[in-house]
């Protein structure tokens, strides 16, 4: 009895711990597979589920190679709608730049997902030689 008992004190420890925790899990959503086009444009992606401050963020895969990178993260009402460039509270685009060899960089910008609609897209386009690029937001879901 007296086994059965600590048995109970310790599940209860550990559920009250798991209640606990940081509402606020972080999810990514990837926007792009690695791609190595000079110029492309995405799929629509849905963010209607996330909530909150997150982070943009690109990845340029390891490279000697001397180009020129941007990806530009675009907002739209609608999945074909018209898409224009995420802005931060200053009006400044929210748009990931790596000029020259790149060393598996993953570069970031801040974002409050208040400041998109329900549907994003990439555009990313490369100058000299093309580089390997993935792109994904990271940001809390609504439902947690």
């Amino acid at each position: 009895m007296r086994k059965l008992l600590i048995a109970l004190m310790l599940l209860t420890c550990i559920a009250g711990f798991a209640v606990a925790q940081d509402a606020n899990l972080m999810n990514y959503i990837q926007l792009n597979s690695a791609v190595t086009s000079v110029a492309i444009t995405n799929a629509a992606v849905s963010v209607a589920a996330y909530k909150g401050n997150g982070v943009f963020a690109a990845q340029f895969s390891p490279s000697t190679l001397a180009s020129t990178s941007t990806v530009t993260l675009v907002t739209s009402a609608t999945s074909g709608g018209t898409y224009v460039p995420v802005t931060n509270l200053a009006g400044t685009a929210c748009v990931i730049t790596q000029t020259g060899p790149a060393t598996n960089d993953i570069q970031t910008v801040q974002i409050d997902t208040a400041r998109l609609n329900a549907f994003v897209k990439t555009i990313i386009a490369q100058s000299g030689d093309t580089n390997s690029i993935n792109s994904f937001l990271v940001a809390p879901m609504k439902s947690q």
